[in-house]
């Protein structure tokens, strides 16, 4: 499928432009196209195709979407709406899980000896 290309030359003169471009608009599809319930996740590879657009705009897309408080959830087997609020939960323990880890993982990086504190 080819990308498409919203907007004037003029204000998307870069490809990262262009591509910034047509998925700003096409967030709003975006919401109608991630289904609702785990079980029928979309792939990454799949709405990128569907929205025309690299999988990095998608997923800046979608974070974008989340901040906003859409409940997009995530896993290895791709993107859904939460079903139930149980879902969500489940999903924001998760993240938390990650977001700790990574802090910890940076932390010894850096030579922090407060990671042991935590």
């Amino acid at each position: 499928m080819r990308k498409k290309e919203i907007g004037s030359p003029s204000s998307a003169a870069t490809p990262a432009g262009r591509d910034a471009a047509t998925c700003s608009r096409a967030t709003l599809s975006l919401r109608m196209l991630i289904p609702t319930g785990r079980e029928n996740a979309i792939h990454l590879e799949t709405l990128s195709s569907f929205l025309g657009c690299s999988p990095s705009a998608v997923k800046r897309a979608i974070k974008s979407a989340r901040m906003n408080g859409a409940p997009i959830m995530s896993s290895a087997a791709g993107y859904w709406k939460a079903a139930t609020d149980a879902e969500i939960r489940e999903f924001v323990e998760a993240m938390r899980g990650q977001a700790f880890s990574r802090l910890m993982v940076a932390r010894r990086m850096r030579g922090d000896g407060e990671a042991e504190k935590l």
